[in-house]
């Protein structure tokens, strides 16, 4: 079997840490610190419930319930707009978007999935969240359920994106943000906060100022030497 070890070297600063034994052998150390989100649709509500009790149930192994915050949304498509809500206005390390898209006769279901994949993946990358999906995309029933653990024969995938989450999440918090000039481009525009910071305005400025002084030397040179 294929292990996955971190090696985590704690100190008085660091955050109280607990071992992991997830499924597959996979082994790795989690932050008991770490908040973690949850947002689930309620369209095919079994199937998502189970679900989110897979995930619920397996986080609960390591971080208290207070460390979790969980929102419900209409649908799959509602995901990635109320995980970034969730995002700006709660401290989280991870968030898991549950969800269930079950095939039908239109192309509803390929438009969907497309469009919540694309919103959960630009979500995490514009936001440096990690964001979980888990969405089911399954073409009956019978897929779903075995995929959310109500058939005998399946299992609930709700464990892994728990453990996926916990992961990442103890990835953020080693692993914090730092501010530099280009992330100050934004105008002081912060997603929590839309007050401008003028130290930032004005770095953005500059690297701006800098940018275009810079192409209209090269302009100018070039248009010397075609003379």
């Amino acid at each position: 079997a294929c292990v996955l070890m971190i090696q985590v070297t704690t100190s008085q600063s660091s955050p109280p840490y607990k071992a992991i034994k997830g499924i597959k052998d996979r082994e790795f150390d989690v932050p008991l610190t770490m908040k973690i989100g949850i947002v689930k649709a309620s369209w095919n509500s079994t199937i998502v419930d189970a679900l989110e009790d897979g995930v619920r149930q397996e986080l609960l192994k390591y971080i208290p319930p207070e460390s979790i915050t969980t929102i419900i949304v209409p649908g799959s498509y509602e995901l990635p707009s109320a995980s970034q809500i969730l995002i700006n206005s709660k401290n989280l390390h991870a968030v898991v978007c549950i969800g269930c898209l079950i095939k039908g006769d239109t192309l509803h279901f390929e438009y969907i999935s497309q469009a919540v994949t694309y919103g959960i993946m630009k979500l995490s990358l514009k936001t440096g969240v990690p964001v979980i999906y888990g969405v089911l995309n399954c073409l009956n029933e019978e897929q779903a359920k075995k995929r959310s653990g109500l058939l005998e024969q399946g299992h609930n995938h709700g464990t892994e994106w728990a453990q996926s989450a916990m992961q990442m999440a103890k990835l953020n918090i080693e692993n914090p943000p730092q501010n530099n000039m280009l992330q100050n481009l934004n105008l002081g525009l912060s997603s929590k906060n839309s007050t401008p910071d003028p130290s930032s305005i004005f770095k953005g400025v500059i690297v701006v100022g800098s940018s275009l002084f810079i192409f209209g030397v090269y302009y100018v040179w070039n248009y010397i030497k075609t003379k």
